[in-house]
Formats: C-alpha cells, sequence, structure tokens
C-alpha cells in the first residue's frame, strides 16, 4: 500500500442500537481511540513524538521503550501512542444518532480504523480461545516474575527458555488475533518483553469492542 492509501482519510461510521448508558459513550469511544492510535503508528509507521519529547534512535522512542511496570504504565503507553497521531489525523466526530438503529460516525486515516476493525472481528469469532491463550500468558509472564520489574532492565538479563516463551506467545496471540505486524511492533520496542506486554495491552482494547460487537449493541463496517 502506497503512503497515499496509507494516510487517506474518509468518513467512518460505526452503527449502534439497543441502549445505551452514559458510561458507553465514554468506554467505546475510548478503547475505539486507543486502539486507532496504535494501528496508526503501526500502519503508517508514523510514530510523532508529544512536544515535550525528544526522539533519538527509533529504538530509543519514548513513545514504546518505557518501562512497563503494572498498569498505570499501560495508560502511559497508549497515552504516548494516542499523542503521537498528528492532530489532522486523529478521529474527528462528524455525526451521531442515538435513535434505533443509530451511529457514530468519525473522520478518520481509513487504513488504520479498518486494521481496528479486523481485529474486533477476529475477536467475535475465537474469542474464548484467545481469552484462554491470554490468561495463560499472563500466568507464564507472572511466574517468570515479569509482570512488575522494568522490562528494560529485565530484558538485558534474559535466558533462553525466556525468550522463548516470550517468542512463541507473541506470535500465537498475533496469530490468533489477526495481528499481521509483529515485526514492525518488535522494531519500535527493541524488546521482546515489552512487544509481548503492548500486545496484551492492545487485546483488552479489542476484547472492550468485541464485546459490544457480540451483544449487538456496535458494529465496525
Amino acid at each position: 500500500m502506497n503512503a497515499g492509501n496509507r494516510l487517506k482519510r474518509g468518513p467512518y461510521r460505526i452503527g449502534i442500537a439497543g441502549e445505551w448508558a452514559l458510561q458507553d459513550l465514554y468506554v467505546y469511544p475510548r478503547a475505539f481511540g486507543q486502539l486507532y492510535s496504535f494501528m496508526y503508528a503501526i500502519t503508517t509507521g508514523r510514530v510523532v513524538p508529544p512536544l515535550d519529547e525528544e526522539v533519538g534512535d527509533e529504538t530509543e522512542n519514548p513513545l514504546f521503550s518505557h518501562p512497563w511496570i503494572g498498569g498505570y504504565s499501560t495508560v502511559n503507553f497508549f497515552g504516548y501512542v494516542t499523542s503521537s497521531v498528528s492532530r489532522s489525523h486523529r478521529p474527528r466526530l462528524l455525526s451521531m444518532q442515538y435513535a434505533s438503529p443509530g451511529w457514530i460516525e468519525f473522520a478518520v486515516v481509513l487504513s488504520a480504523a479498518s486494521a481496528v476493525s479486523l481485529l474486533v472481528a477476529r475477536f467475535t469469532k475465537v474469542g474464548h480461545q484467545l481469552n484462554d491463550l491470554y490468561n495463560a500468558i499472563y500466568k507464564g509472564l507472572h511466574d517468570r516474575k515479569m509482570m512488575q520489574m522494568d522490562v528494560r532492565e529485565r530484558a538485558l538479563s534474559l535466558e533462553r527458555e525466556e525468550l522463548k516463551f516470550l517468542e512463541e506467545s507473541t506470535n500465537k496471540m498475533a496469530e490468533m488475533m489477526g495481528f499481521e505486524n509483529v515485526a514492525e511492533l518488535n522494531r519500535l520496542t527493541g524488546n521482546p518483553i515489552a512487544t509481548l506486554k503492548a500486545l496484551l495491552a492492545v487485546y483488552r482494547r479489542v476484547k472492550a469492542l468485541g464485546k459490544y460487537e457480540l451483544s449487538g449493541k456496535a458494529k465496525l463496517p
């Protein structure tokens, strides 16, 4: 796909139905926006740092190479990724209708939004298997004491078995999710632990959107 097609903007209408609470109007757009920003960075290769950050070597990019200690680091990760999307490419609300069948329509970079749709569609087909795999990988990370340590330091002392676990877990999760950009994610993180943790964080957002899809409350194009 050439650069022009990767950055083509257009309307993207999400169908909504049923009864939505105010919380839904926060949870759903937030998860969609985080996934959109992540897939924008991955599929377009356009990773722009926040205004107060300086970027040197790509493997030291502050958007991707941070400690990954606990849930707060996940929030930081998506905050960084969201701020990396150029302002002209961030989702912009075009219209919304609540009366069923309704919609929420955004102006987006279509390649990034479509990539989100594909991940969610995949979850609706193999969600149970994905959840079992996620739980097994999470337990493996916990058993190997990789959850609460600075991944930048931990990555320097990985043993062969641990590297094998990380690579196999990443590949299994990516394949089952339908995520085809592991090489690009590895390039951006420069760290196998960070790659896996990023992918697991992405899965949690996909799962959140997938629940709306399965309940019939939302339908991605």
